[in-house]
C-alpha cells in the first residue's frame, strides 16, 4: 500500500526537484574573449586589458548583469521569466563593450523545449558572436564554456 500511494504520488508531482538541479532561469551563459592576435584573455584579472572595464547591454540598451572571474571568464543568465516564447524562435542581441575601445555583438537564436515544470531546455541554439556562428543547433540546458575571438581596433 505504501508504495502504491509512493508511486502514485510521484506521478501527481512531476515537479518535485532534487535539490541539484536548476531551472534554466539559474543556468547562466559561460564565456571569455580572447584576442586574434595575441591569444590573450582580454578579460583576466592579471594581463587582461579589460577586466573590470568589460560590460554586457541588451538590445533595449538595459545594462546585463554579468559576473567576472579572475581567470577572465564571464557569466550571465540570458533566459529571464516571462520573457520567453515558447511558440516561436527566440533572438537575443547582447552588446559587449571593451571599455571605450570597442563594442562587439553576441547573438542567440533558439527554440525553448517547454517541461511540465521550470526545466526547460535549448533547442536547436546557435551563438553568433559578431558575424561567426561558434555554436550550432545545440540542444540541452547548458552549453559548454564558449572562446570567443576578436581583435580590438583602437
Amino acid at each position: 500500500m505504501f508504495i502504491a500511494t509512493l508511486l502514485l504520488s510521484c506521478e501527481k508531482n512531476p515537479c518535485r526537484a532534487n535539490k541539484d538541479e536548476q531551472t534554466i532561469y539559474h543556468i547562466p551563459l559561460d564565456f571569455t574573449v580572447i584576442d586574434e592576435n595575441t591569444s590573450v584573455n582580454l578579460l583576466t584579472l592579471v594581463g587582461g586589458p579589460y577586466w573590470g572595464k568589460f560590460s554586457v547591454t541588451d538590445d533595449k540598451g538595459q545594462d546585463v548583469v554579468i559576473y567576472e572571474s579572475r581567470e577572465g571568464f564571464i557569466q550571465f543568465y540570458p533566459i529571464i521569466r516571462g520573457e520567453e516564447d515558447f511558440q516561436n524562435e527566440n533572438i537575443k542581441t547582447y552588446y559587449l563593450h571593451f571599455g571605450q575601445d570597442q563594442t562587439d555583438t553576441l547573438r542567440m537564436k533558439y527554440y525553448l523545449k517547454q517541461s511540465p515544470c521550470l526545466y526547460h531546455e535549448y533547442r536547436d541554439l546557435q551563438i553568433f558572436y559578431n558575424d561567426s556562428l561558434y555554436l550550432n543547433s545545440y540542444s540541452g540546458d547548458r552549453p559548454t564554456t564558449l572562446y570567443f575571438y576578436t581583435t580590438i581596433q583602437k
